[in-house]
């Protein structure tokens, strides 16, 4: 099992902590395994369509649902607790002691459980779509048009089985972003490959806390789009040169 252990930390490092009125200047975090914790339960379902025209060679369209439920997922609570407070408070009030000073030997009023440990239930679901060309352009190069789209849709969970759910949808201590695009362009001759990137990452927050923006009064990062230029030679089946480069919009 993962080992345990507990640190000092001042308030100030927590940013919205609150201290409870007790006005202490030290935070006992106790972070790393927990003997308590269970296996985690899954289950999982998926569904795609796949459409090849006949009257279109080299032409795809595929679309995937995916949906995840899990019941006691293992949840590590350490980043929460320092990017987020409030929420980390809402969510686990049963892992703040405000009343541990003198029961321990660092004389910090206030102990935190940070382990890890089994949140009632979670569930995601998401899509993929994808869709491919392929063809050959003046009997000499192969060209290949792609372009994928991905959708969190949906990512709850909840602390206990009576708890209200909480969307973390959009939210990056759990996943990037709500919608994301990539778009591509490769262009083949023999050993040679030269293409074209370009991807698209919807906006998302970083908190559900406000004041824990950087002083900008938000904590949602802005979409972004990245282009990428690219040329490849294959010397042979496990050799290749790629020379690349990386422009960004946000």
């Amino acid at each position: 099992s993962a080992t345990t252990a507990a640190r000092v930390f001042p308030a100030s490092t927590i940013p919205g902590l609150d201290t409870g009125g007790t006005g202490s200047q030290l935070v006992l975090v106790t972070v790393g395994g927990n003997p308590d914790v269970k296996p985690e339960k899954l289950k999982s379902w998926s569904a795609g369509i796949l459409v090849e025209p006949r009257a279109l060679p080299g032409f795809t369209v595929t679309v995937d649902l995916n949906v995840i439920r899990e019941d006691g997922e293992i949840v590590g609570l350490v980043d929460l607790l320092f990017s987020d407070f409030p929420r980390f408070a809402a969510l686990y009030p049963d892992s703040i002691d405000y009343s541990a000073g003198g029961s321990n030997p660092f004389n910090a009023d206030i102990a935190i459980d940070a382990r890890a440990r089994n949140i009632a239930e979670a569930e995601s679901r998401s899509w993929d779509a994808t869709i491919e060309y392929e063809w050959k352009a003046m009997q000499s190069f192969d060209v290949c048009l792609l372009t994928r789209i991905s959708s969190q849709r949906l990512l709850r969970r909840r602390a206990a089985p009576t708890a209200d759910w909480d969307d973390n949808t959009g939210l990056t201590a759990f996943v990037p972003n709500r919608l994301g695009v990539l778009n591509q362009l490769a262009i083949e001759r023999g050993a040679l490959i030269v293409g074209f990137t370009s991807r698209y990452m919807s906006s998302y927050e970083t908190s559900t806390d406000s004041e824990l923006g950087g002083g900008t009064g938000t904590s949602r990062v802005p979409s972004q789009l990245y282009h990428d230029g690219y040329v490849s030679y294959r010397w042979s089946e496990n050799a290749f040169t790629r020379m690349s480069t990386e422009m960004r919009l946000g």
